[in-house]
């Protein structure tokens, strides 16, 4: 889509974002399934129910060939998806629209009975501006928490999204977030030089501890690889002398 012209269908405009612009371009030799084709060459699912909602409803437009257009065959968990997308707040569909959710992204949602009880989650996921990958996990895992009737008013207290992440997933996997505690305990009380940025964090079904040292010139590597590998030495002695 050209960002300096009006497209035009039968006298309705189809981005009326640009409707200051003196060009206009005519598109009522088409269908109106396939003019917002040609004004928006790319839409991901929320951002096609975001048009669809702008046009005027005397259009007639088919919505169902609009998604097909862009490769979504409404299926029956897709045709239930979109029935719970006027109940979504506004700005989460906006988050939604720009990051190019996919349905497996929300599939969650259809999950519960009542909308209302995550839509302050889902306000936060839009005005904390998360990524498209850590909103969906937050999403995923809000919902979870909510169908286990877990509270999720300390989620409130979290300054970004990565701390909310592992606030959900202490509710979610209590057992394990308390072992990952024990175990970060145990390592970050280990000698380590204090030359040596740490940092715990979970990767998918492991966790550990993460080792960072920041060079200038590549004649101070084998400063830091002597002090790692005294480390290592001090840590194997240690563990052999205890009973």
């Amino acid at each position: 889509m050209r960002n300096d012209v009006l497209y035009v269908w039968n006298s309705i405009p189809l981005n009326s974002e640009n409707s200051l612009s003196p060009k206009r371009l005519e598109l009522c030799s088409l269908d109106i399934e396939d003019a917002i084709s040609v004004v928006y060459p790319q839409l991901s699912f929320c951002g096609i129910y975001k048009v669809l909602e702008k046009l005027p409803k005397s259009i007639g437009v088919s919505s169902s060939r609009v998604y097909e257009n862009y490769g979504y065959a409404l299926d029956s968990k897709l045709a239930q998806l979109l029935t719970t997308l006027p109940s979504l707040p506004a700005e989460f569909l906006d988050w939604c629209a720009e990051h190019s959710l996919s349905p497996r992204d929300l599939f969650p949602l259809l999950s519960l009975t009542n909308l209302q009880s995550v839509e302050e989650a889902l306000k936060r996921i839009s005005s904390l501006a998360l990524s498209r990958n850590l909103g969906a996990q937050i999403l995923e895992l809000a919902v979870e928490c909510r169908l286990l009737s877990l509270s999720e008013s300390s989620e409130s207290c979290a300054s970004t999204g990565d701390e909310w992440l592992q606030q959900l997933k202490a509710k979610r996997y209590p057992q394990t977030a308390f072992s990952d505690s024990e175990k970060q305990k145990k390592m970050l009380e280990l000698p380590w030089p204090k030359d040596f940025q740490l940092r715990w964090q979970r990767q998918g079904d492991r966790s550990g501890l993460e080792v960072k040292f920041f060079v200038s010139h590549e004649k101070e590597l084998p400063k830091f690889t002597q002090l790692l590998q005294q480390t290592i030495q001090k840590i194997e002695v240690d563990s052999n002398d205890t009973p």
